[in-house]
């Protein structure tokens, strides 16, 4: 696992640290290109700078390994990533996963440090769906929350805890929100025949809700409690009995 957190692309390219920056990059393919082979791996790359390097590491493994199946490699969070990065990320097949409760907790330190323009290029999930990448959502929890209902209505809506609405061009539909917590990431991890579906055959994990969550206003995404819980067919959450005996 990589970690390099640089937000400003220019100023890693020209300023002090871009030999470090390139040497991330350099050695980061270095060693994906000793592992690639057998092991999936998955970089963490927060700014402009960072998920371009990764990229470009990645590109340089897939030089060494060509035949390495679509979500084989994997930039986690990918906050900026403007239409030429995704593009990238796209044809090299990467699979990307993006966590709505990071924006939604730190919104208004990105605002504040970042920028508003920059804050609201945060994590471009329509772009990124639209554009055909292999993507799924998740929570980066213990960093911030775990609440799959508040970050699916935060996938909808764009909405952060302090700075309000960031990115409205980038929402998704309620559909699309829900599936890219379930369905997407079997996809993403090669499980799709048997994880995040309801399917013959599948592990049967079902949550249930008394309200439609397709149908519900969805301001009120985050206020529904699960009715029901199945792992694996098997029932671990029915307080009202509604699974009988």
């Amino acid at each position: 696992m990589c970690c390099d957190r640089g937000m400003d692309f220019d100023a890693y390219e020209r300023g002090p640290r871009a030999g470090r920056a390139a040497a991330y990059e350099r050695g980061f393919a270095r060693e994906g290109g000793q592992h690639a082979g057998g092991w999936r791996v998955g970089c963490h790359a927060v700014g402009d700078c960072a998920v371009r390097r990764v990229l470009g590491a990645y590109e340089q493994v897939a030089l060494r390994h060509p035949d390495l199946p679509p979500g084989t490699l994997v930039v986690e969070h990918a906050f900026l990533a403007d239409a030429q990065t995704r593009a990238r990320a796209v044809r090299l097949g990467v699979g990307i996963t993006v966590q709505h409760p990071l924006l939604y907790s730190l919104g208004g330190n990105l605002v504040r440090y970042w920028g508003p323009d920059r804050a609201s290029q945060v994590m471009p999930v329509r772009a990124w769906v639209e554009e055909g990448a292999l993507i799924a959502a998740g929570s980066d929890c213990n960093v911030s929350f775990f609440d799959p209902l508040l970050s699916i209505w935060g996938l909808v809506t764009r909405g952060t805890r302090t700075a309000g609405v960031q990115g409205p061009e980038y929402r998704v539909d309620t559909y699309t929100a829900i599936r890219l917590y379930t369905a997407a990431g079997g996809r993403l991890l090669r499980e799709d025949g048997s994880v995040g579906i309801l399917a013959p055959g599948a592990f049967a994990d079902v949550v249930g809700f008394r309200a439609d969550l397709l149908d519900c206003p969805v301001d009120d995404l985050p206020s529904q409690q699960p009715a029901l819980t199945l792992v694996g067919g098997q029932p671990v959450h029915d307080p009202d009995g509604l699974l009988g005996s």
